[in-house]
């Protein structure tokens, strides 16, 4: 046997010593081995296919959804998988061996009335496979679309109707959350009746999601999804000026998130501000800066009881958020300064006293935002700021705010 033998040839040592240039060999052999392994690997990664782009899914009815993607691969594609998720986490195959030039996909297996499903497409290929990222898509409801009842003829009427029917929400601001009732309280005036009223609920889209009677006082809509929708109410008779419309809301569906706090139940009563807006809902929806006008500085204790309420009501459900992509942060804006005549005395007191009272937050300060609609020259308006600034500053300081020295920081944010 050869190995025998070579074994044997070294008995004189007690081993065999390869001479160099097998050494060299043997290294040469390991060597190219490697370089085989990675041009193998090399080989393999350059016909995976790439992953499909642009998954697009469209809800058509209540049982089909249909799927379009973008294929940018060349190399090695052999066909595709459609997979399906109603949790978006654990995915079924639903179609598979696709050939490769397919770009789309209707699905009608076994879905269920507005619901909503999370689909990928995998990229199949001999060497690998790639995933596309995924998409969201809602099957629509099980109603019928026969078009809104009869419109009117007598085109635009900008007074009220006699006959009206009015919605109330359930939940403040119309908002409601995934899981919740969505219902309304239907109080009719005094020229019209429930009797025969009927309602249509339709998406952003305009797309048909639920209708049926409203002839009770509660009205309960069956619809469930996260989105913007709108409740249609309508009468029995039909006028040329209102057709047979006598009402309508929108609303919201929301999905609940840590990032987001939750609406405050109806009938809390908080301030606005001087503003038409709820402050709460602002709160909720992540709007901001939150801006508060001071209307007359040389009113100083009227003004804090215009804005203090809406501080502490922000400090409850918007500054106490920590989402990172969406900073906290107050703006006091005094609109009602004029050239050289800003109420400095007014302007001290009221940032003395918000710095004392809210001590961990964060303001902006606003002089005349339009300088140029008061008649004010960019000197002035230079020279204002630098005497609202230090006003400011000094006022800030004085309430052991924190802010001291002479940072770029503290002509806004502190």
């Amino acid at each position: 046997m050869r190995r025998k033998r070579l074994h044997e040839r070294g008995r004189g040592t007690g081993s065999h010593v390869p001479s160099s240039r097998a050494l060299a060999r043997r290294e040469l052999s390991t060597g190219a081995r490697c370089a085989v392994e990675l041009l193998e690997q090399r080989i393999q990664l350059s016909t995976t296919p790439s992953a499909a782009t642009q998954l697009l899914g469209t809800g058509i009815s209540a049982s089909q959804i249909n799927l379009t993607w973008v294929e940018t691969s060349t190399v090695n594609l052999t066909g595709f998988t459609v997979e399906r998720s109603v949790d978006g986490v654990n995915f079924t195959a639903i179609a598979t061996n696709l050939p490769a030039s397919t770009t789309s996909y209707s699905d009608t297996s076994g879905l269920a009335p507005q619901t909503q499903y999370t689909y990928e497409v995998v990229s199949l290929g001999s060497s690998g496979n790639a995933v596309s990222q995924p998409t969201i898509a809602n099957t629509l409801s099980t109603v019928v679309d026969t078009g809104q009842p009869v419109s009117p003829t007598a085109g635009f009427n900008f007074n009220a109707s006699a006959n009206t029917v009015t919605p109330t929400a359930s939940q403040r601001n119309n908002i409601y959350y995934v899981g919740q009732s969505v219902s309304f309280t239907l109080t009719p005036s005094a020229n019209q009746t429930l009797v025969g009223t009927t309602y249509q609920v339709r998406d952003y889209y305009g797309n048909l999601v639920d209708s049926g009677a409203a002839s009770a006082t509660t009205l309960t809509v069956n619809v469930s999804q996260p989105g913007w929708y709108k409740l249609y109410l309508y009468g029995s008779t039909s006028s040329s000026a209102y057709g047979t419309s006598v009402g309508g809301t929108t609303f919201t569906i929301l999905n609940s998130s840590p990032n987001f706090p939750v609406v405050p139940a109806p009938g809390v009563d908080v301030a606005s501000g001087g503003s038409v807006n709820d402050e709460a809902v602002r709160d909720v929806t992540g709007l901001g800066p939150q801006r508060y006008a001071v209307p007359d500085a040389s009113d100083p204790q009227s003004a804090l009881a215009l804005i203090e309420p809406d501080i502490a009501i922000d400090n409850q459900l918007y500054l106490s958020n920590t989402d990172s992509q969406r900073p906290r942060s107050e703006l006091i804006a005094f609109p009602n300064g004029v050239p050289g005549n800003f109420d400095y005395s007014g302007i001290s007191t009221i940032v003395a006293a918000l710095h004392a009272e809210f001590p961990g937050d964060q303001f902006y300060y606003e002089a005349n935002n339009e300088p140029d609609l008061a008649g004010e020259s960019p000197a002035q308006f230079v020279s204002d700021l630098k005497t609202f600034r230090s006003t400011i500053l000094a006022a800030a300081i004085a309430a052991n705010s924190g802010l001291s020295g002479d940072s770029p920081r503290q002509s806004g944010p502190r």
